[in-house]
């Protein structure tokens, strides 16, 4: 094969990625259930915004819940009717009548667009299925009432963290002073502003390098004219070192860190976690519901949605608040004990920001939705553990399928009785308490379970649609990563598609050596074909220019007529003009 200058680019755009993409588009068709996600980010090669859709469902060929790129739309302006004229446009024949739920994050416009969407594809059919809902991403809902709560209290701690990186950020002569001044080589690490939570080892390392930060300005500011330090991050850096209560306000803001951490660390991944989530999240939320919710008015509400952080009264007074270890470590360490004064304000900063992440998290949290409640009957541990509980939320969660026109009622009580003597069977039972979801995917668990136990297509439709449910947003911000890589000036829309399309496959196949068992005459077919493909595209680019090209001559002639003609209107009116002054001029001479 001789390579060519654009052999690579043509193969990958129009043979490969679209041969990779028709079998995606095949295997969504084959499932009776799909759930979209999307995300959008703005492409600075192409200074548009990119929307990438990704779909989630049960793939027949590996008979487990799959996620997979599916494409990209390319908008100038990200309004709501923008954001559904794209989404649908990449959905053709009865696949948007499939779409289970889409899944997204948090702005308001998204929930707009899921309003208008939604219209759109019942088109007021009342017997056409709905969408369901479950709110915005998890894990953008803990990302956002955690930085929703550092600002509440006011510490600074985001400046502090990026101006002590930024005083020694490309300053060598700056680093070696630290070095010579401190005696450690241990600098600030970077603070990231996209994922305020990853940033609890960042705060740990401001802490620990606190005195040495203290020493280094102390040395600059004594120092002679060539050791000032003339920036704004210093500064701050100044200002932030003289607060005694920095130590321990890194150290609070490290520990509710650490607190959310394994949340966002368990629900970053593509299996199936959705019958978690309602269980995992209440758990984190009642975590901090204990740091500063009166212990007597917790227990009364079973649910945490119930529980009203807006009073006063139901919260333990600052006083009387309990502090972490390593809060208390960070208090030891100060030069002089805290005066009570400024305890007690620190107790009520620290309230004020667990009042403001957990209202921010209640905000648009997934809780708020019956649906995700309901779906936890699937999860084992809680068949397990709460038997009748389980049984009750099947009910409702068949409601919530019923009431949107995805199983009609007589449906509903079958899969009642059908799942209630899957659970009681002793073989099924020895199943769901040997269950462990850290090394058995759920998918994997109901799919044995289901062989075991001959059940009907209605139970196994149900079981698919639940598990297929969107836990988070996590796949589609990975994928900007992986955009960010592959863009390249001047780089077209299709091309920047197309690779993410054929990344995608050989990332599922395993890799690149694992791609060759994937080779069939269908992709051989395609490759062949991409040198015709690629020149038809090409001519219809060429047409598209002339025709382009043709309109703006066309523009420009109109323009050129209209400016000859207000000019000879222009010219007329001085005339006329003119003659009417001439003719004032005899009729005044006249009248003398």
């Amino acid at each position: 094969m001789e390579l060519g200058r654009l052999k690579i680019g043509y193969c990958i755009t129009y043979g490969l990625a679209p041969y990779f993409h028709d079998k995606i588009v095949q295997e969504v068709r084959e499932a009776k259930f799909f759930v979209a996600m999307f995300d959008e980010s703005l492409n600075k090669c192409s200074q548009k915004n990119q929307m990438d859709i990704a779909v989630k469902f049960w793939s027949s060929s590996t008979n487990e819940v799959v996620t997979r790129y599916f494409d990209s739309a390319f908008l100038g302006r990200s309004r709501s009717t923008e954001l559904v004229d794209a989404f649908c446009s990449k959905f053709h024949g009865d696949q948007l009548d499939r779409m289970l739920m889409v899944a997204m994050d948090g702005p308001n416009v998204n929930f707009k667009f899921l309003r208008e969407l939604s219209a759109h594809l019942t088109a007021g059919d009342p017997v056409k299925p709905k969408l369901l809902e479950m709110g915005s991403c998890g894990l953008h809902v803990v990302h956002n009432a955690f930085k929703e709560g550092v600002k509440a209290t006011g510490w600074g701690i985001v400046m502090y963290l990026r101006a002590t990186y930024n005083v020694f950020k490309d300053v060598p002569a700056r680093r070696a002073k630290y070095i010579e001044w401190t005696g450690s080589s241990k600098f600030p690490q970077k603070y990231c502003a996209v994922r305020w939570l990853n940033n609890a080892s960042t705060a740990d390392r401001g802490r620990e390098i606190l005195p040495n930060l203290v020493t280094f300005v102390d040395k600059v500011e004594e120092g002679g004219r060539e050791d000032k330090i003339k920036s704004s991050s210093f500064n701050v850096l100044v200002k932030a070192v003289k607060d005694p209560m920095l130590g321990p306000k890194l150290a609070f803001f490290s520990y509710i860190a650490r607190l959310v951490e394994p949340f966002l660390t368990a629900y970053q991944t593509n299996k199936p976690m959705a019958p978690f989530l309602h269980t995992d999240l209440s758990a984190l939320v009642r975590d901090l519901y204990n740091l500063f919710v009166k212990k007597d008015y917790l227990k009364e509400k079973t649910d945490v949605c119930d529980v009203d952080v807006t009073k006063d009264v139901n919260l333990i007074p600052a006083q009387d608040m309990t502090l972490s270890f390593s809060v208390k470590e960070a208090l030891q360490k100060m030069d002089k004990p805290a005066p009570k004064k400024d305890m007690l304000k620190f107790k009520e900063e620290c309230i004020a920001l667990l009042k403001a992440m957990t209202l921010k998290l209640m905000e648009k949290s997934p809780l708020k939705y019956k649906i995700c409640k309901s779906i936890t009957f699937c999860d084992p541990e809680f068949i397990v553990k709460h038997e009748n509980t389980a049984k009750n939320r099947l009910r409702s969660c068949l409601s919530v399928f019923q009431r949107n026109n995805w199983i009609s009622a007589a449906d509903c009580d079958k899969l009642e009785t059908e799942f209630k003597l899957l659970v009681e069977k002793s073989s099924v039972i020895s199943l769901l308490k040997e269950y462990d979801r850290d090394t058995t995917r759920l998918d994997h668990f109901w799919r044995s379970a289901l062989t075991t136990y001959k059940c009907s297509d209605l139970l196994r439709n149900l079981l698919h649609m639940v598990l297929i449910i969107s836990h988070g947003n996590a796949f589609v911000e990975r994928g900007f990563s992986i955009n960010k890589e592959m863009v390249v000036e001047n780089q077209l829309d299709v091309s920047l598609v197309a690779q993410r399309q054929v990344y995608d496959a050989v990332t599922l196949a395993g890799g690149i050596e694992q791609v060759a068992d994937a080779i069939d005459p269908r992709m051989q077919y395609r490759f062949r074909s991409a040198r015709a493909e690629y020149e038809e595209a090409r001519k219809k680019r060429a047409e598209q220019d002339r025709e382009g090209q043709k309109k703006k001559q066309a523009e420009k002639r109109v323009a050129d007529e209209v400016r000859e003609l207000r000019a000879k209107k222009t010219k007329l009116m001085q005339e006329a003009q003119t003659k009417c002054d001439e003719i004032d001029e005899q009729l005044n001479r006249l009248s003398r």
